[in-house]
């Protein structure tokens, strides 16, 4: 419909709007720049009378009246763009206002009446004659008001608003305050950030994180200066990221950096490419940043930062000669120990160690608080024995309080911590390693290399829960990490979980086909569930590359060790000396020959290749297990000489305390004995695995009394466990105190895990001390189907045998016995009753000696050679065999043997015979007390013991 007087047109108020007139076009004439639309014709306006016509250079004046036109003048023709006709004027009040006093002032914020209703103006509703029959009587109506003053007041009201509202628009500002600055500024602030850059790059040179630290608050200042310079954004987005691809992630810095890069991402400039390539180097993004970087290079053939930026995203796509190659030219652009370093780190991962450390020791004379250089020539030092010390002192230096520490980043110090953790690791010095590892995870506890460095720790220490844990953490921080996984595998390969080992390997093989690892821990696997033939083919994909790990000498050493127990003892023997002519000086072979020596009994061809291994490197561990094998041989002063040696260096070496704890009771210093072994649990009292090691390791020394208890232990927390089941049941068969649950426990540890050798070996041996025949034959038969090296299976074959009288045939298997496991003297004593069943006195005399010689405290085995000499007329040496086997027999912890009163009576006969009477007459006497009443042999004693003058005795 056609706008009527004082309708709003557009943003304009008019008496009256032309016919057919387009408002829009005038309300678009408001919304964009230049002069408004004007109607291409003027049509006359309505008669009735109107405004008189103003004249555009005059000036209004606000307080003066306006004449009112004529009845019957004619109008002046319209024009939109004259606004003084838009208003009705009325004469001034006596006092000249424009507007009353009493009306309110309008102000910002309050609604302004622009649509025309009211008095002063009319009634919008009514039609065009009313509206000129309402101007036409001037002096009749009463005055109205100017709306001049309103009109501006409004007007100066919009334009607050307005500009009030740019401040919304922060390049801009409230009024444009903002745009005027910088414009105003913008020398300034090229001239702050000319500055800052040269700030900056003097800073980073230093290359450590304090400087990047303080170069990024830096930065963060400037940029405050110029809130809304984008390529001062930039700059700053720039360094944030730089600082974390050298120093390391912080989250504040990451969000610092990308808020900068998404301010100053609406200005292009070379700095803001810069920041961007930064920021995708940071978070991976490495072809993008590759890109970006070779773009800008060449155009900024001389910008340091572009030049370093480059060198980095090469060092971390692991491109070794594009990295020394970038990092070179970086170096010649400014020679700083920011580039040293860089160039260092690239020179490492091509492989040129020495290069490597003239670059980092060069990195340390331009900056001497330099962190990573430091521990870089340190990690190229520690392998070699002689340059051990000074890669210690040179990460102490990061590690320990000072200039150097201060200088450093969390990240470096974790790494430092975590090169200490490994170099004593590598050295067996175990508590050295675990407090250094410890630290490092309290740093960062996602430090994926301290955890694993932790958790092997743990493993060799027997606490396999613990290390199961550390592995496990290692494996969620970082999901790809091989050695991660394979500790999970090991720990539970430990724990008797062998199908869970089993898929997680086979799973690992599948990704990781050529590593010699997974396949070492496969065979490993494969032969605890009994399948000989895969770990056979496991072990051998592993000692097919030519890497020099440890699990490649452990796994020709474990192949060999397999083939023989198969019989195939030429093979094995092949596969030993392929290793020494592979590894001729690796330590490792020998000490990895040494351990499966020290498990079959071997112990003095275990002294023998320590003793090569510590010939090559003086290590911790080699030497640890030095003093087991001496131990185990009973050269118990040399034992005691290398154990102290260890507790000098690490007083809590694990398995030390143990060690000791053995050596006091075999020496008699049963309460010493007792200190070591509660000292061996102190770490972890309550570690069910410590607790299984400490107590099988007791059993396996045979001493059983104390091992009871803390298997009982484990049994009740792992009721499934074949280990606790099969250890429980030793220590009560070493006893001889149940046998019947001894017999149970064993036979339950064998249907737990049938695949392993030994348990059917000890459902043998239990069966034979129950004179099980059957059942003895059985269990050792399976148990050398297992393993035709158990050299324990052929003596427990003998002792069967020689029950059986079959001697000829018990002999042979007991000399296999020997042969197999030396350290098997119980054999000997079998080999005696063998050659007194066939009447070869001599030779049964010779075997008893041995027995005795190996170990001096079976009262038994005393007896027994007792008995000989005293039959063969050897007086003197039949008592003091005599005397230990009622000295040892009579001994509280042991119950008196069924042959005590017969060794009391041949004790006292062969001490009359050397003339000793009141020794005589005192085992006479205990003989008359021990013996059955119906032994043929007490009137003799009675009959002795008159002629020695003490009466007839009991």
């Amino acid at each position: 419909m056609p706008a009527g007087p004082g309708t709003i047109v557009g943003a304009e108020l008019f008496d009256e709007a032309p016919p057919d007139y387009d408002d829009s076009r005038v309300g678009a004439a408001f919304q964009a720049p230049g002069p408004r639309p004007l109607p291409p014709t003027a049509p006359e306006p309505p008669s009735g009378g109107g405004m008189p016509p103003a004249d555009f250079g005059d000036e209004i004046a606000l307080g003066e009246s306006v004449t009112s036109l004529a009845t019957g003048a004619t109008p002046a023709a319209y024009d939109p763009s004259d606004r003084s006709a838009n208003f009705t004027q009325t004469p001034a009040d006596d006092d000249d206002r424009g507007i009353e006093l009493s009306e309110p002032h309008p102000s910002v914020g309050d609604e302004v009446d622009l649509t025309g209703a009211g008095t002063e103006i009319g009634d919008l509703s009514a039609g065009p004659e009313a509206q000129v029959e309402k101007a036409a009587p001037a002096q009749e109506a009463p005055q109205q008001k100017t709306k001049i003053k309103r009109y501006v007041v409004a007007v100066l009201a919009v334009a607050a608003v307005g500009g009030g509202a740019l401040a919304l628009v922060p390049d801009i500002g409230a009024f444009g305050v903002n745009m005027i600055s910088d414009r105003l500024n913008a020398s300034a602030h090229e001239a702050a950030l000319a500055d800052l850059r040269k700030r900056t790059q003097a800073a980073l040179a230093q290359d450590t994180a304090s400087a990047a630290n303080g170069a990024l608050n830096d930065a963060k200042a400037v940029r405050g200066g110029a809130p809304r310079h984008r390529a001062t954004m930039a700059y700053a987005g720039y360094v944030a990221f730089a600082r974390s691809v050298r120093f390391g992630h912080r989250t504040v810095d990451d969000a610092f950096g990308k808020e900068m890069v998404a301010l100053a991402s609406s200005e292009p400039s070379d700095l803001l490419t810069l920041a961007v390539a930064a920021q995708d180097a940071a978070t991976g993004q490495l072809p993008r940043a590759r890109q970006a970087t070779q773009a800008l290079g060449a155009q900024l053939k001389d910008d340091i930062d572009v030049a370093v930026l480059a060198a980095e995203i090469e060092l971390l796509a692991s491109d070794a000669p594009k990295a020394v190659a970038a990092w070179q030219r970086a170096n010649d652009l400014q020679k700083s120990a920011r580039t040293l370093f860089g160039l260092a780190r690239a020179q490492r991962l091509a492989g040129d160690a020495a290069a490597a450390e003239a670059s980092a020791r060069a990195a340390m004379e331009a900056s001497p608080n330099h962190v990573g250089a430091r521990t870089l020539v340190a990690s190229l030092l520690w392998q070699t024995p002689a340059r051990e010390q000074e890669a210690l002192e040179l990460l102490g230096k990061v590690t320990g309080d000072g200039p150097v520490r201060a200088a450093a980043s969390d990240p470096e110090i974790v790494e430092a911590y975590t090169l200490l953790g490994t170099v004593h690791l590598t050295r067996s010095r175990m508590s050295a390693a675990e407090q250094a590892f410890a630290a490092a995870v309290k740093i960062d506890p996602q430090a994926v290399r301290a955890l694993i460095g932790n958790g092997e720790v743990l493993y060799r220490s027997g606490r396999y829960s613990e290390a199961q844990a550390r592995f496990e953490a290692a494996a969620r921080a970082d999901a790809q990490n091989l050695t991660a996984h394979i500790g999970k595998a090991k720990t539970w390969l430990a724990q008797e979980r062998m199908k869970e080992a089993k898929d997680l390997l086979k799973g690992l093989q599948k990704t990781h086909a050529a590593a010699p690892q997974v396949a070492y821990w496969i065979g490993r696997t494969e032969l605890a569930l009994g399948n000989k033939k895969e770990a056979e083919q496991a072990y051998l994909d592993a000692v097919k590359s030519s890497e020099n790990r440890p699990e490649v000498v452990d796994a020709y050493v474990a192949l060999a060790s397999l083939l023989s127990s198969l019989g195939r003892n030429e093979a094995a023997a092949a596969r030993l000396s392929e290793a020494t002519a592979k590894f001729p000086d690796l330590p490792a072979l020998h000490k990895a020959k040494a351990e499966v020596a020290l498990q079959t009994g071997r112990y003095d061809e275990a002294r023998q290749e320590l003793e090569l291994a510590l010939a090559k490197e003086d290590d911790l561990g080699s030497q640890f297990k030095l003093g087991e094998a001496y131990r185990r041989l009973r050269r118990f002063d040399d034992a005691a000489r290398i154990f102290d040696k260890v507790t000098a260096a690490d007083k809590d070496y694990p398995g030390l305390a143990l060690e000791r704890g053995l050596l006091f009771e075999e020496t008699g210093q049963s309460e010493r004995a007792l200190e070591m072994y509660a000292d061996a649990l102190r770490k972890a009292p309550n570690d069910i695995d410590l607790k299984l090691r400490v107590g099988s390791t007791q059993v396996m020394a045979g001493h059983a009394s104390q091992a009871e208890p803390m298997l009982r232990d484990v049994l009740k927390d792992r009721p499934n466990s074949a280990e606790a089941h099969h250890f429980l049941g030793r220590a009560l068969l070493v006893r001889g105190t149940n046998m019947a649950e001894a017999l149970r426990l064993l036979e339950r540890a064998a249907e737990l895990d049938p695949n392993r050798a030994e348990y059917h070996l000890y459902v043998g041996w239990g069966a034979n001390e129950t004179g099980q025949t059957a059942r003895a034959e059985v269990a050792l038969r399976r148990a050398l189907e297992l393993d035709a090296e158990l050299g324990d299976a052929y003596w427990q074959r003998g002792v069967l045998l020689q029950k059986q009288g079959a001697s000829r045939d018990a002999l042979a298997d007991l000399k296999i016995a020997l042969e197999k496991r030396p350290s098997r003297y119980e054999a000997y004593a079998t080999m005696a009753l063998c050659y007194q069943d066939q009447g070869n006195w001599a030779a049964a005399e010779e075997a008893w000696r041995k027995a005795i010689a190996s170990n001096d405290k079976v009262p038994e085995w005393h007896y027994r050679l007792g008995k000989i000499y005293a039959s063969r007329g050897n007086r003197a040496g039949a008592a003091a065999e005599l005397e230990q086997a009622v000295a040892l027999g009579e001994a509280p912890e042991r119950s008196a043997p069924p042959w005590l009163f017969d060794a009391h009576f041949l004790l006292a006969e062969a001490l009359r015979a050397t003339n000793d009477r009141e020794k005589a007459i005192r085992h006479y006497q205990r003989f008359l007390e021990t013996a059955p009443t119906d032994n043929a042999y007490r009137r003799d004693a009675q009959q002795a013991l008159e002629s020695l003058g003490a009466g007839k005795g009991r």
